[in-house]
């Protein structure tokens, strides 16, 4: 874990703006100049290269059971399944700012931020604004649905990212959560030992068809 991830950063970005569509104003001098390069948008169909793939861990200690974990491991089989190249940054290191963390971030195909920790949305909201900023608009943002009004919340800032709320069953399956759901029923229902799992789309899966129908820019 980057030393600097316990405290406050002295130029720590300010979270997006109520009302403003997330990232839609951002304009970082650093991450203009890393792309600067003109790129063209190349279909699923037409790719020639890997697609490649960023995820920001949040915390790197005793992962071994928590939802984020869990929700990684989705990411890297989907990764695997979709053929794409993975990096993982902790989140230390982005908030921190160096060059070659940022190229890494703002440069890949897709990010990938889990934004169940309050503490870092601010900061995450912000590099994934500057990612938007100059059109590199595949940013997946994953959260484990755990309250609704948390959820409507947190929905309500992601504008046009694409948002993947997931539920983790008591067997430790992680499943997305479809648009509209009343994650208190399906907890209930959880709890109560139905076999739902046979109506529920495994994040595995979502993501999978997420990376595959991806857009790319060519290098």
């Amino acid at each position: 874990m980057d030393e600097h991830y316990d405290r406050p950063l002295q130029n720590e970005p300010k979270a997006v703006t109520n009302g403003a569509s997330a990232g839609s104003f951002w304009q970082d001098p650093l991450a203009i100049a890393l792309s600067s390069t003109s790129k063209d948008i190349i279909s699923p169909r037409s790719r020639t290269r890997a697609i490649t793939v960023v995820y920001i861990l949040i915390d790197e200690t005793d992962l071994q059971q928590s939802e984020e974990n869990l929700s990684l491991r989705c990411l890297e089989e989907a990764c695997a399944n979709a053929h794409a190249k993975m990096n993982t940054i902790p989140f230390g290191s982005l908030a921190l700012g160096t060059t070659d963390i940022l190229d890494i971030f703002y440069n890949a195909d897709v990010a990938v931020v889990e934004m169940s920790d309050t503490f870092c949305q601010p900061s995450l909201f912000y590099h994934l604004g500057v990612r938007e900023s100059f059109s590199m608009t595949n940013n997946f943002i994953l959260y484990c649905v755990k309250n609704q009004n948390d959820l409507q919340a947190l929905k309500e800032q992601c504008g046009s990212y694409t948002f993947i709320p997931y539920t983790v069953s008591p067997q430790g399956k992680v499943f997305a959560c479809e648009a509209g759901v009343q994650m208190k029923g399906l907890s209930n229902l959880f709890q109560a030992n139905f076999n739902i799992e046979p109506l529920l789309t495994p994040l595995v899966d979502r993501l999978v068809k997420l990376l595959g129908d991806t857009q790319i820019h060519s290098w």
